[in-house]
């Protein structure tokens, strides 16, 4: 097994873990033994069993910002998204669970505004009408609102209407930013 499969089998083993096991009782231990690997492969590829987690988190971000990038406008890149939050509530739960969920929240919320700047650059979006810090705090409160909206949501059960929120959120971007209206 090549190097970078070596991570991915590590994070998938995390992740089938955590469908039986509290995320705060995962350890280095339990994780290697699990996927009988060595103490020393796991250091190799992790620093510790946080950044597992974060690595995960960044891989659906990627994905994310990859189908951004190629949505066909402003509307399709927020409902991708809101799917994506809505395909990942399961793990967005067990992270709520954990007693680093802060940590977590602000790291997913740092990774989404830079996810967001990345889909605004790739798509040449004219912002030149808006300073560089109001960007950084547009893409920012869009970010921390948006997830914290979704949180809420996921934390009391409760589905969202990826529709109808998608409409709102574009309401709200085009209002805000100024994009176009496509």
């Amino acid at each position: 097994m090549d190097t970078g499969n070596k991570k991915q089998f590590i994070s998938d083993t995390y992740l089938k873990l955590l469908e039986s096991v509290p995320i705060d009782k995962i350890t280095v231990k339990m994780l290697i033994s699990e996927c009988g690997l060595s103490r020393q492969t796991f250091y190799y590829h992790f620093k510790d069993i946080v950044d597992v987690a974060e690595y995960i988190l960044h891989g659906i971000l990627d994905d994310v910002s990859e189908k951004c990038i190629h949505a066909k406008n402003t509307k399709e890149t927020i409902r991708v998204f809101l799917e994506a939050i809505w395909n990942n509530r399961r793990l967005v739960r067990k992270i709520e669970n954990s007693s680093r969920f802060r940590e977590f929240q602000l790291y997913v919320s740092k990774e989404v505004t830079d996810t967001m700047h990345t889909i605004l650059d790739a798509k040449n979006t004219d912002l030149s009408h808006l300073g560089r810090d109001d960007i950084q705090f547009l893409l920012a409160f869009f970010s921390h609102g948006l997830l914290g909206y979704a949180l809420e949501r996921i934390k009391n059960n409760q589905e969202f209407d990826v529709d109808d929120l998608t409409d709102r959120l574009y309401r709200l971007f085009v209002m805000e930013m100024g994009t176009d209206r496509s």
